[in-house]
């Protein structure tokens, strides 16, 4: 049996929640060479959010990878974190996250040489 000596991650899915069901969603992929989480979940239904999103991670590949004569290399993270919108506010909250982010890159926790502030951390810590 191989075992490479990480321990197994649990989840961030939501437990029993259908991601094909009509909502808003705060979804956020990673591009390779970032820190990488492996996660395990069951087969996605059709229509469903990661069905959704490994589409669009596939398609955006590919065009990548004929721009750059670079075929099968990797652009994305295995991959994505999510969230499921639940209200208004919180919706404005990662419309002004979503806007703001480039601006605050140098304080982004995924920015290896970053340096989080209080504010970048208290928005991470609102959604776990």
């Amino acid at each position: 049996m191989y075992n490479s000596g990480m321990k197994p991650h649990k989840s961030i899915r939501l437990k029993g929640y259908d991601y094909s069901r009509a909502g808003a969603y705060f979804v956020t992929i990673c591009t390779h060479n970032n820190v990488s989480i492996k996660m395990e979940f069951g087969k996605p239904k059709p229509g469903s959010l990661p069905v959704i999103v490994g589409s669009f991670k596939s398609a955006v590949a590919r065009q990548i990878n004929l721009m750059r004569n670079t075929p099968g290399k990797e652009v994305w993270q295995r991959n994505y974190y999510e969230h499921i919108v639940r209200n208004p506010d919180e919706l404005d909250r990662i419309r002004e996250y979503i806007v703001t982010n480039p601006l605050r890159w140098q304080m982004d926790k995924e920015n290896p040489n970053g340096i989080p502030d209080e504010e970048e951390k208290k928005f991470w810590e609102d959604f776990s």
